[in-house]
């Protein structure tokens, strides 16, 4: 009886086929090419070990010019709160010397291509 508790337990834990939240990542700075969508998404469950969905949100960072220059998966409850992004869009407007967009989304693949649908 034992034993039979102990797997009812235990095998969920060992065989966890769940996955996270899929994000597009690029990061222009640390030299990863911008769009992300051009490579696979990145699972935060898989990938970054996010067992306890920390990482909330997908996150796009586009400069005023178009240009894509960091996408990736973020945790929406602190990076996409709206003090925050305030301070982050300065942050980035001053680095990029123009202006910034950053968009946060919940779902998966949300910060992939969005000129695909919108030319439908």
């Amino acid at each position: 009886m034992e034993r039979i508790l102990l797997a009812v337990i235990f095998f969920p834990i060992i065989f966890n086929t769940s996955s996270g939240l899929k994000c597009y990542k690029c990061d222009e700075l640390k030299n990863t090419t911008c769009p992300g969508w051009s490579r696979s998404a990145v699972d935060t469950v898989e990938e970054l070990g996010d067992a306890v969905g920390l990482y909330t949100h997908c996150v796009t960072i586009q400069l005023g010019d178009g240009r894509i220059v960091q996408q990736g998966a973020f945790p929406g409850e602190i990076h996409c709160a709206p003090t925050y992004l305030e301070a982050w869009k300065q942050l980035m407007n001053a680095q990029w010397n123009q202006d910034v967009s950053i968009n946060c989304c919940d779902s998966d693949h949300c910060n992939g291509d969005t000129t695909e649908s919108l030319a439908l």
